[in-house]
């Protein structure tokens, strides 16, 4: 038997062989995905602000001004949003979902062509 800081006396096949941490297996992997967590939000914040010089706050905003729905499509986000800006300017323009940031991607941000797939579609 050994003790867990937080689980108390557990057997040892519990803890990882060799490791002198005072918790057990489970309790790592639980500390390890908090601190993906915590890592993987701050890098996407800082990310925004050196791509886009969008601040949390700034982003935070945004989300609220589009009622946390896509600016194209108006279906609330189910993952994180994409920050949309101008390839030629730079400027944020929104936030758009997977989907519609991809089919702007696809589509070169070409305003002609999508007048054409709109013609096309009404077909």
């Amino acid at each position: 038997m050994r003790n867990c800081r937080n689980c108390g006396d557990l057997p040892l096949n519990h803890f990882r062989p060799a490791c002198k941490s005072r918790y057990c297996t489970s309790c790592l992997r639980e500390q390890d995905r908090a601190r993906y967590e915590e890592r993987r939000e701050y890098k996407a914040e800082y990310d925004r602000l050196r791509k886009y010089g969008l601040s949390q706050g700034s982003y935070e905003q945004l989300l609220k001004e589009q009622n946390n729905e896509c600016a194209i499509c108006h279906k609330p986000f189910i993952k994180a949003p994409h920050v949309d800006h101008c390839h030629s300017e730079g400027h944020v323009r929104g936030l758009l979902c997977v989907r519609c940031n991809l089919g702007i991607g696809y589509f070169d941000d070409d305003i002609d062509t999508l007048h054409n797939v709109i013609n096309y579609l009404k077909i």
